[in-house]
């Protein structure tokens, strides 16, 4: 464990596409939320959930929110790390998101192993040669980058991890990053983690 390393379970997507909040889907026997901070725990000093101010009253009181910060606009993800960043400058951040139900403990070791210091962040590259930004970690540089990128209206993780040639992790499996986003993938997700 890292006293540098916070980690930020990430609840505040819309889930347009779905008929019910993604961070409360169940897939291991309790809402998603709890499942990745309890598997993001042992690896972090602190985890908070990162929500918008219409979830933050689904989590209980104990656990520390991060509710998106109206500076930032309404621009997805982005939004949330930098609330987070806000509040913690000085700290790294493993940002992991609510959409992957196959997500395990050896692909978010690896994260927190990724290599080179001198690099602002590290994320799970998926089979089509682009990062995964909810599957990723980034350290205190980020911030300032951020807030450029902010300035220029450029909001996608994606371009950011891009921009900064950021560290390539390979998952354990290609199912590891599989993401979640309508009613009909959630079934077949939870038909096979039962299987």
């Amino acid at each position: 464990m890292s006293k540098e390393l916070y980690g930020l379970v990430a609840c505040g997507g819309r889930s347009s596409r779905m008929s019910f909040d993604k961070c409360l889907m169940e897939y291991h026997g309790m809402p998603q939320w709890q499942y990745i901070y309890n598997m993001i725990s042992p690896l972090c000093s602190k985890v908070m959930v990162s929500c918008n101010a219409t979830q933050s009253a689904i989590f209980p009181f104990d656990i520390e929110k991060i509710v998106d910060d109206f500076e930032f606009g309404d621009i997805g993800p982005m939004t949330g790390l930098m609330s987070a960043f806000k509040i913690y400058p000085e700290k790294s951040f493993l940002f992991i998101g609510c959409d992957y139900p196959f997500i395990n403990e050896q692909d978010i070791q690896s994260l927190c192993n990724a290599g080179n210091e001198s690099k602002v962040a590290c994320a799970i590259m998926n089979d089509e040669n682009i990062y995964e930004p909810l599957l990723a970690m980034y350290r205190p540089a980020t911030f300032e980058l951020l807030k450029q990128n902010h300035r220029n209206n450029k909001y996608s993780l994606h371009f950011f991890l891009e921009e900064v040639e950021a560290v390539k992790v390979i998952p354990s499996s290609k199912i590891s990053y599989l993401s979640v986003d309508t009613i009909e993938q959630y079934v077949e997700a939870k038909r096979m983690i039962e299987k």
